[in-house]
């Protein structure tokens, strides 16, 4: 077995046993077929899964990642975490870096 198969077969073994498929999103991640192969995968077992496990929750890492990709519309693309990283952003760019 090629080491690539190998480390893709634990990562289907990884994801058939959780319930909770954090997908970090950022521009690195769009662009990767890895790990556009593993959300596809964790979106299949969802489908299939009668409880619906696991539980896809996108999340983003980067305020400038780009958009979902058509595949993922209709989930919950996490983006008042996306706003609120911009304005954290855009704060500390301008010197008004309070703690609240």
């Amino acid at each position: 077995m090629r080491t690539i198969d190998h480390w893709e077969e634990k990562l289907h073994e990884a994801i058939d046993s959780c319930d909770l498929f954090l997908l970090f999103w950022s521009a690195s991640a769009a662009r990767s077929p890895w790990v556009e192969r593993e959300a596809r995968y964790a979106l299949s077992r969802q489908s299939a899964s009668p409880s619906e496990e696991p539980d896809v929750m996108p999340i983003f890492l980067d305020p400038k990642a780009p958009t979902a990709p058509i595949w993922l519309k209709g989930r919950q693309f996490d983006n008042l975490t996306r706003l609120a990283m911009r304005g954290a952003h855009a704060e500390r760019r301008s010197g008004n870096n309070r703690a609240y």
